[in-house]
């Protein structure tokens, strides 16, 4: 018998080993997440036009983000006093065209303000919570079709991260302009999310293994009360409509129930 708890005893210490280097590489992914990435077509000048996305965040009940775009073109360009830009038709959604007029700006041109634009990302949703990591890939036409030589990219959104090494660009001279990243939630959430979801589970079904009546209504109340505080901390703020997560832990909750029951109308211990 003590052989088998030295053994279980190892496999828990190895298991909590491997959740604390999970959490704490997580916690150094998202502390040393940039903020702007850049990829820039051919060899830069000494004065350069960029195009700029803003991510400000993923929308809560559709399937994209919002975001703010902004666009300067130098007067070695040649810059129009009038802008059209044309985000490509992507899942359900269909082509957001933006007219803007180009007013000076430092040593070239571009819009009064920074543009609103919607950002799509088909299929995902904080629906999928915590697994709503989205791969953006957006279609621009630019009219006139001038190329900017630099596309950055600005992550304002603090539930997410940026990777660099997935942005990628590609400049068609019909003025098309495509642009490829991802954003992946929160590291550190997302394994605290599924950590707290399995140890729900666990914990649920150790409420089986208590045996006084009055010891087991005081442990399900507690376990109750704590798992749905916990949600409320973890999953996304000013969510109206549930998500994976809460799936998950509503079944658990369901779980529970029947072991408690199944305890409860049980035979009495030493009857």
């Amino acid at each position: 018998m003590k052989k088998y708890q030295k053994i279980l005893r190892l496999i828990i210490l190895v298991l909590g080993a491997a959740v604390a280097a999970l959490l704490v590489q997580a916690w150094g992914t998202q502390s040393r997440a940039p903020v702007t990435c850049s990829a820039a077509f051919g060899t830069l000048d000494e004065h350069n036009g960029y195009m700029e996305l803003q991510i400000l965040g993923e929308h809560k009940h559709e399937m994209y983000f919002e975001g703010q775009l902004f666009i300067y073109y130098p007067d070695s360009q040649s810059p129009p006093n009038k802008l059209s830009i044309t985000r490509g038709a992507s899942g359900t959604y269909a082509p957001s065209i933006i007219e803007t007029d180009l007013v000076p700006f430092s040593r070239g041109r571009s819009p009064r303000n920074l543009l609103p634009i919607s950002l799509p990302s088909p299929g995902i949703s904080s629906r999928q919570f915590p697994f709503d990591s989205p791969t953006f890939n957006l279609k621009f036409t630019i009219n006139p079709p001038i190329r900017p030589k630099v596309i950055r990219i600005r992550n304002s959104s603090p539930d997410f991260i940026l990777g660099c090494e997935t942005l990628k660009s590609e400049w068609k001279d019909c003025g098309e302009l495509s642009i490829t990243f991802k954003l992946q939630r929160n590291p550190f959430v997302q394994y605290s999310a599924v950590i707290i979801g399995i140890a729900a589970l666990l914990f649920g079904f150790l409420l089986g293994t208590i045996k006084e009546p009055e010891n087991l209504a005081v442990a399900t109340a507690s376990f109750f009360f704590s798992l749905w505080s916990i949600r409320a901390i973890v999953s996304p703020p000013n969510i109206s409509y549930s998500t994976v997560f809460d799936f998950w832990l509503m079944a658990v909750s369901v779980v529970v129930l029947f072991i408690v029951g199944w305890r409860t109308v049980g035979p009495r211990h030493g009857k």
